[in-house]
């Protein structure tokens, strides 16, 4: 049986950036909080397989590599220069932090997508 593959796609963080009429999270502090609990819930399901597509804006260490090697998540993967669209075939279901572009992406699929939108 293969595992179902998960793929994670977060927004960068915006440190002194801000979006006109769009503002979440508060700080890019509990923004990685956020992002920190939904990796953390796949530790509990070893069979399934998480993909985190990182943001391809994302200049610096994304601080949710160390968090998931500190916490000993084996089943979480990381990607960066992969193209979103190439997730697409690749991933079984999809979670969104945030109505981006890549929600546009996922809904030309038939694909279950979780979007979690605090805002």
């Amino acid at each position: 049986m293969t595992p179902r593959i998960v793929a994670y796609c977060p927004t960068n963080v915006y440190g002194r950036k801000a979006y006109v009429s769009y503002c979440y999270p508060r700080s890019d502090h509990e923004y990685f909080r956020i992002q920190a609990r939904i990796v953390q819930v796949f530790k509990e399901f070893p069979s399934v397989q998480l993909i985190v597509k990182e943001h391809p804006d994302t200049a610096w260490t994304f601080p949710l590599r160390r968090f998931v090697q500190d916490q000993g998540i084996a089943n979480c993967m990381f990607r960066k220069d992969e193209p979103f669209e190439d997730l697409l075939s690749v991933a079984d279901t999809f979670i969104l932090d945030s109505p981006t572009t890549t929600l546009l992406e996922v809904l030309t699929t038939d694909k279950p997508l979780l979007i979690f939108n605090r805002s």
